[in-house]
This record gives C-alpha cells, structure tokens and sequence, in this order.
C-alpha cells in the first residue's frame, strides 16, 4: 500500500495520527448518535449489536477520550471496527455514514501497517505522545519480557532488594557504605538450571577494599560470614563456593525446582572509608543497581546520612548495558545508551513509615537491626527509594547527586 494515501506533504508523523484520530472520532461518533438510544452503555450497545462488549467497551471509551491520539490508542483494531460498523447496517445509520467511516478505518488501517507494521509496535509510536498510555505499554511489555527471560534462563525471583547506607567515616573526608542486599522469592524453573548469586575477590594482601560483616569484623570467608539468615521470608538460600584462580563463584545449591523450590538470601557487608565525601573534579557521585536474575521487583534503597550531599535528593538514570557493560553516569559515550522509563524516586525521612510500606517482610527490622550494629542513627538518616517492577536484565538503575 502506499504511504501517500496517509501522508500529506510537511506533515509530520504527529500531525497525521492527530488527523486520522480526529477523522475516526468524528466518523464513529456521528454513527453511534444515529443508533436509537444514546447514550449507549457498553453491554447494552452490545447486545444491540450482536458484537462483543469488549470491544464496544474500548470504542466508548476511545471516542470519550477527547485527545485524538488517545482516540487511536484506546479504539479496537480496525477488523473489529469494521465488524461493528457492518453490524449497524439497518439499525439507524445512513449508509453514506457507514461508508464514510469505513474510510476512515482504512486509512487507520494503513497507517497501522505503514508507521507500525501491526498493531503492537502502532501502540508503542503512540506512546511516545501519551505518557499515562507509555506507562501502561511499558508495564504490559516489562511483565512479557519478565515472563520470558524467566522461562529462558530458568530462574526468577520475587524480590531484588539493593539498600545502601551511607555515613560519614571517622577518617576525615571519607564515607563508609554499609550494603543490605537480598533476593527474596529465588526459584528454579526448571531442574538443575546453574545460578550464580555473585562473586567475591578472595582476601589478598594488596587488597585497597577491606569488606567486613556489618558488626566490622573482616569478611574473610566471602558471603557466609556476611549472611543475615534471620531476616529470610523462605528458606536461606544454600550456597556452594567455587574457587575460579583468584575469585570465588557463588552457586545456587540443591533447591528442587517449580513455586515451592523459593528460599531467600539476604547479605549484610561494610566498607569502612570507602569513597571520599567529594568526588573528583567533573565527576557525579552516584550508585547503582542492577537485577542478576529475572525478577518481579527491584527494590532500591539509599538512606544518606543528612550531613552528604548537601540534604540534596538524587536523580534518576538509567542505562542499557547489554553492549557496553556498566556506565558511570555523565559519560557522553553512554548517553545513546541512556533509557527513559516512567518511575520516580521518591524521598522521606527514614525514621518514619516509609521503611514499613517497602511491601518487604521484616524490611523495618532488618534496616532498623543493621543501624544498630553499625552504631547509626535512623533519625539522622534520609530515604531515597527507587521501585520498578520487572526489571529488564541489563537495566543498570543509577541514584546520582550530580
């Protein structure tokens, strides 16, 4: 088909599917006030129709939409269209009525094909323009691909939590970082299907990092001595170390497989001095998160000390890694890389409910427990939380304070 029946010279693409959305909200309009008993309910026109109330449904609620994006993005696929208005032959509509909007479906129709190639990747164009219509499309899509890679890989958990705790360190010009991380909810899909958990440098003499448990005794026997059994929902994860030249890989040991086969793992490590309080010149202090699993929530956490950052919340950003592996934010080799997604983080003061509605079990124990032995005040602590549900793998979600 040609482009030309939809195009008209300097239009751009925007301006066509506003037009075409214009046309079919006033050609579908005009025939539904033809049909005796407006306004109509959705089962009600159903059943005057002979069609189905799902799609009556959609095109009552395409024609109240008022933007004409939305009219295109909300209305049934032209087939369906085309079967409504078939179907109002001889029940009030003049046939130069139907004829006219049955134009107009086939320019929809073309359009779909010429802009989209078939109705899903249509949806995603218009989402561009419609950003509560981009949030729902995003979610449907993420869940989809969550669903997938779950099937591929094998593997999947409920849960991905990241929570960062940042004071200032006694060494002067210095923060210490304390990390929870958990996964909770972590399954096999399918028999003996390797997980590998994550990774650890073993304990070397020339080692500038020095990881201890969060009560600071050194962690030199890799994630067992940083394990927090006692905040797993399921059963703690059993974990078999395998040593790799001078690495040391965590696997999944023997769990079953299928709903039932779920345990938890859940970390607690501290690094003393990690990072200056300033970055260097022309650097973003920022930290980040990504999902080792396919999982149906990351969770992020920051709670900083309210003497960092000058009290100032973080930014979001978010890159795909997939090519280039993890980017540091600000890098203008990695801005192509950079992708947009509707979440926000929201702060408040950790001291209050918000460690309550994280939607984690024992999350306010946990936090409150490693404060404790960390000898840290909640009260002086902010709360940045980032939640994103089923994450991309190879989505790296960043907090910066640039």
């Amino acid at each position: 088909m040609s482009t030309q029946a939809t195009k008209k010279p300097g239009q751009n693409l925007k301006q066509q599917v506003q037009e075409v959305g214009e046309d079919l909200s006033r050609a579908l309009s005009r025939v539904l006030e033809a049909i005796p008993g407006s306004p109509h309910p959705p089962q009600r026109l159903a059943d005057q129709l002979g069609t189905t109330v799902v799609n009556t449904s959609r095109l009552l609620k395409a024609l109240s939409a008022g933007d004409p994006i939305a009219v295109l993005a909300h209305a049934p696929g032209p087939e369906p269209l085309r079967r409504i208005l078939k179907s109002m032959r001889g029940k009030g509509p003049q046939r130069a009525l139907l004829e006219r909007a049955q134009k107009v479906v086939e320019r929809f129709e073309r359009m779909i094909q010429e802009e989209g190639g078939d109705r899903g990747s249509f949806d995603a164009v218009l989402a561009t323009w419609l950003p509560e219509q981009r949030r729902r499309f995003e979610a449907r899509r993420r869940q989809a691909a969550f669903k997938a890679m779950s099937e591929l890989r094998g593997c999947s958990c409920d849960i991905d939590l990241s929570t960062l705790l940042l004071c200032p360190s006694q060494t002067p010009d210095r923060m210490d970082i304390a990390c929870l991380q958990a996964t909770y909810g972590l399954r096999r899909m399918r028999p003996g299907v390797p997980i590998k958990f994550g990774t650890r440098r073993l304990t070397q003499e020339d080692d500038p990092r020095h990881p201890a448990d969060l009560d600071g005794n050194p962690a030199i026997d890799g994630l067992s001595s940083v394990r927090l059994d006692d905040f797993c929902v399921a059963p703690p994860a059993p974990l078999e170390p395998r040593v790799v030249g001078s690495t040391v890989l965590y696997l999944l040991g023997e769990t079953g497989f299928g709903p039932r086969s779920a345990v938890d793992i859940v970390l607690g490590e501290l690094n003393r001095s990690e990072l200056p309080l300033e970055p260097d010149a022309g650097e973003e202090r920022f930290f980040f998160h990504q999902a080792a699993v396919p999982a149906r929530r990351a969770h992020f956490d920051l709670l900083a000390h309210r003497d960092l950052f000058d009290g100032k919340a973080p930014r979001l950003v978010v890159y795909d890694t997939t090519c280039e592996g993890p980017a540091v934010v600000n890098d203008p080799l990695r801005a192509s890389d950079q992708i947009e997604v509707s979440e926000t983080v929201q702060s408040w003061d950790a001291a209050g409910d918000a460690l309550h509605g994280a939607g984690i079990p024992r999350y306010s124990d946990l936090v409150t427990s490693a404060c404790g032995r960390l000898g840290w005040e909640l009260a002086d602590l902010r709360l940045h939380r980032l939640v994103v549900e089923h994450p991309l793998l190879g989505m790296q979600l960043c907090l910066s304070f640039g």
